[in-house]
């Protein structure tokens, strides 16, 4: 006979004796697991729900709220353009020629004369003539 043992051959009594007890099996029963609680997903998935109905509505406000300043806004710009215009206006009614020699005569100015002149050239001095 060979040394190795022969694995093919039926355990005697001592080897039975030797191999460690086999735990006995016994019936489990499925429904001692806890439930999971939905509660948690319930209140993630309302939190979401909430948040995508309110942040437009927040979002529409903000930004009617924002039209109307900008609109207010534009108004008072308007109207301070025209008050420019009109204000141009005035001052080019104003500063015309004959405006100018009203306002004089209203203040009892008279037209000056003719203005004298210096020569550099041979030092002679024009006179001018005098206001009236």
């Amino acid at each position: 006979m060979s040394a190795v043992p022969n694995r093919n051959r039926p355990a005697t009594r001592t080897d039975q004796l030797r191999m460690p007890a086999t735990p006995r099996l016994h019936i489990v029963e499925g429904g001692a697991q806890p439930r999971r609680s939905v509660l948690p997903l319930t209140l993630v998935v309302l939190f979401a729900l909430v948040a995508a109905i309110v942040t437009p509505m927040l979002l529409n406000t903000r930004m009617a709220q924002t039209s109307f300043a900008i609109r207010e806004q534009q108004i008072l710009l308007n109207e301070l353009n025209s008050q420019a215009a009109q204000m141009q206006v005035q001052i080019h009614e104003r500063s015309s020629a004959i405006s100018l020699e009203k306002a004089a005569k209203a203040q009892d100015m008279v037209p000056s004369g003719r203005p004298g002149i210096i020569r550099l050239a041979d030092g002679t001095v024009d006179a001018g003539v005098a206001a009236q």
